[in-house]
């Protein structure tokens, strides 16, 4: 699921399958592998999720997370490098430099322009077959919370070898620096955050819990809450905490 730690799932992955040093020679963005290589193999279908003897388990964050994820990965990569994404988008905020827009500017253009504007890294989680009910995935590990304990019991039920150890070590280079910002930092323009220590060509996002703060936090969450109800359900996320 991308921006729930998609890069350490792919390595967790890999890793299962004795390919992650392959990977990794590759490209150390294991993404890249994952598509040029993997890909061109197979691509497996929701069928293929629900035949017989198939075990299906998905990786989720937090809605409220992984919205102040999906808003800094299209500030930082403008959308996606995405021409007809950075038009819809930027048309809709009423703002074309990014180091202006703030996160409830950014909440407020994604409602307006709808999620087929977008791509996976800022739509749901939850994918049409979910949706649909032709498609269960279980279990459903939360990236917040046991994470290791919830791929034990896949390892157990599949006969699989899960393993987060070396994943998290491979994929580190690969997460955010994050900073505690004060204030009301859902109102707060992109541009405002603090530069990263170690490489001072990115941010050092805010905590995703400072996002949430204050009344411009309380009408973030909100909007949360409306664009991305379908995970709240479906993953029985709290749409209060």
């Amino acid at each position: 699921t991308a921006r729930a730690a998609c890069t350490f799932a792919v390595s967790i992955f890999l890793e299962h399958l004795g390919l992650l040093d392959e990977a990794l020679a590759y490209n150390p963005f294991v993404h890249e592998y994952r598509t040029d290589v993997m890909d061109q193999r197979f691509v497996g279908s929701a069928e293929d999720c629900t035949g017989p003897g198939v075990k299906a388990f998905k990786i989720v964050r937090n809605p409220f997370a992984r919205a102040t994820s999906s808003y800094g990965h299209q500030m930082g990569t403008e959308f996606s490098h995405n021409p007809q994404m950075s038009w819809a988008m930027t048309n809709a905020m009423g703002q074309t430099d990014l180091h202006h827009v703030s996160f409830l500017l950014w909440l407020k253009a994604v409602r307006n322009v709808t999620f087929s504007h977008l791509d996976i890294h800022s739509r749901p989680q939850a994918t049409a077959p979910e949706r649909d009910g032709q498609m269960v995935f279980d279990p459903v590990c939360k990236l917040e919370g046991d994470l290791e304990a919830c791929l034990g019991a896949v390892n157990r039920r599949a006969g699989a070898n899960f393993s987060m150890a070396r994943a998290a070590e491979t994929s580190a280079s690969h997460n955010a620096e994050h900073q505690e910002v004060s204030g009301d930092v859902a109102s707060r323009p992109y541009g405002s955050f603090p530069q990263a220590s170690a490489d001072h060509s990115s941010k050092a996002f805010p905590e995703p819990s400072d996002f949430y703060r204050g009344s411009k936090g309380a009408e973030a969450a909100a909007l949360v809450v409306e664009l991305y109800g379908v995970d709240f359900e479906l993953y029985k996320y709290s749409t209060t905490d």
